[in-house]
């Protein structure tokens, strides 16, 4: 992990979209980027020799409501330990300055819900559905 820095900071739009692109995850407009991004609560970057390695960041309304959003690490980059320190600055910040009872949450597919079990998240109920509108 030492040739890694992660701060926080905000990718560019395009850095954003190539990352998004790497993992098999569509692109988006780049001004749709731009006012995403900057509406972000917070978000930390993973750079190697100043690439973008990986980022996660975190959505909401700052009071009520967070969401892990982009939890991405370039495939160059993945088992290496990254997106475990990535979660960890999120949930740092989060212990640091999330109300006790607001809620934090996420959404992962089925493959990846043991990893974030390892820092509290919890699979809703089968009874429970998470919902989206498809576009």
């Amino acid at each position: 992990m030492t040739d890694f820095v992660i701060q926080q900071e905000l990718p560019s739009p395009q850095e954003y979209n190539r990352l998004r692109e790497a993992v098999g995850w569509k692109p988006f407009a780049i001004t749709q980027c731009e006012i995403g991004l900057r509406a972000s609560l917070y978000c930390v970057c993973a750079r190697h020799d100043h690439e973008l390695a990986g980022m996660g960041r975190i959505v909401g309304d700052g009071a009520l409501c967070f969401y892990l959003q982009d939890i991405i690490v370039s495939p160059r980059f993945q088992r290496r330990g990254l997106g475990t320190a990535l979660v960890e600055r999120l949930m740092e910040h989060l212990r640091d300055n999330a109300p006790a009872d607001a809620y934090v949450r996420l959404f992962a597919a089925k493959d990846v819900a043991p990893f974030y079990e390892r820092f509290g998240f919890a699979i809703r109920p089968t009874d429970s559905p998470a919902m989206q509108m498809p576009r």
